[in-house]
């Protein structure tokens, strides 16, 4: 038996983070698919509303984001409405991933913390930055990428 989890049933905050990440609908898919078609591996932090509204907007076929990451050790092993499984963050769980899309940038010091320990360099976007910075695409690459 599959163990489905949903942040919320709430439709309003469903809603509001799609017109979130819709303010930045261009930047953000040109990111996801910049890593989806380049075949590296990137994932979700945050399976909360946010991060629920996120693979809805950007990867609701469940296959451009190759895992979802949480540190709620309660959501962790369920499986998301959309079919994402949430993880723990560990060596063997990021293994193979180039690209985290953290959700909410609350948590960005203590995900980049949590990686840094694991010892794999991998890249954590800050989509709420993008957003409200107004980012373009070649502007976030620039500034993640180093190009």
């Amino acid at each position: 038996m599959i163990n489905l989890i949903s942040a919320r049933n709430d439709k309003k905050s469903d809603i509001i983070y799609k017109q979130h990440y819709l303010k930045a609908y261009d930047t953000i898919s040109q990111l996801v698919d910049y890593y989806y078609l380049g075949e590296k591996k990137a994932a979700v932090w945050g399976a909360g509303l946010k991060g629920t509204a996120f693979l809805r907007v950007f990867d609701l076929e469940c296959h451009k984001i190759s895992t979802v990451f949480d540190i709620s050790k309660e959501k962790q092993g369920k499986t998301m409405v959309n079919g994402h499984v949430i993880q723990e963050c560990s060596q063997e769980t990021i293994k193979g991933i180039s690209a985290v899309y953290l959700m909410n940038s609350n948590y960005e010091t203590e995900v980049a913390g949590i990686i840094r320990n694991i010892g794999i360099n991998v890249k954590v976007f800050n989509i709420d930055s993008i957003i409200y910075g107004n980012m373009t695409f070649r502007e976030v690459i620039e500034l993640y990428e180093g190009l």
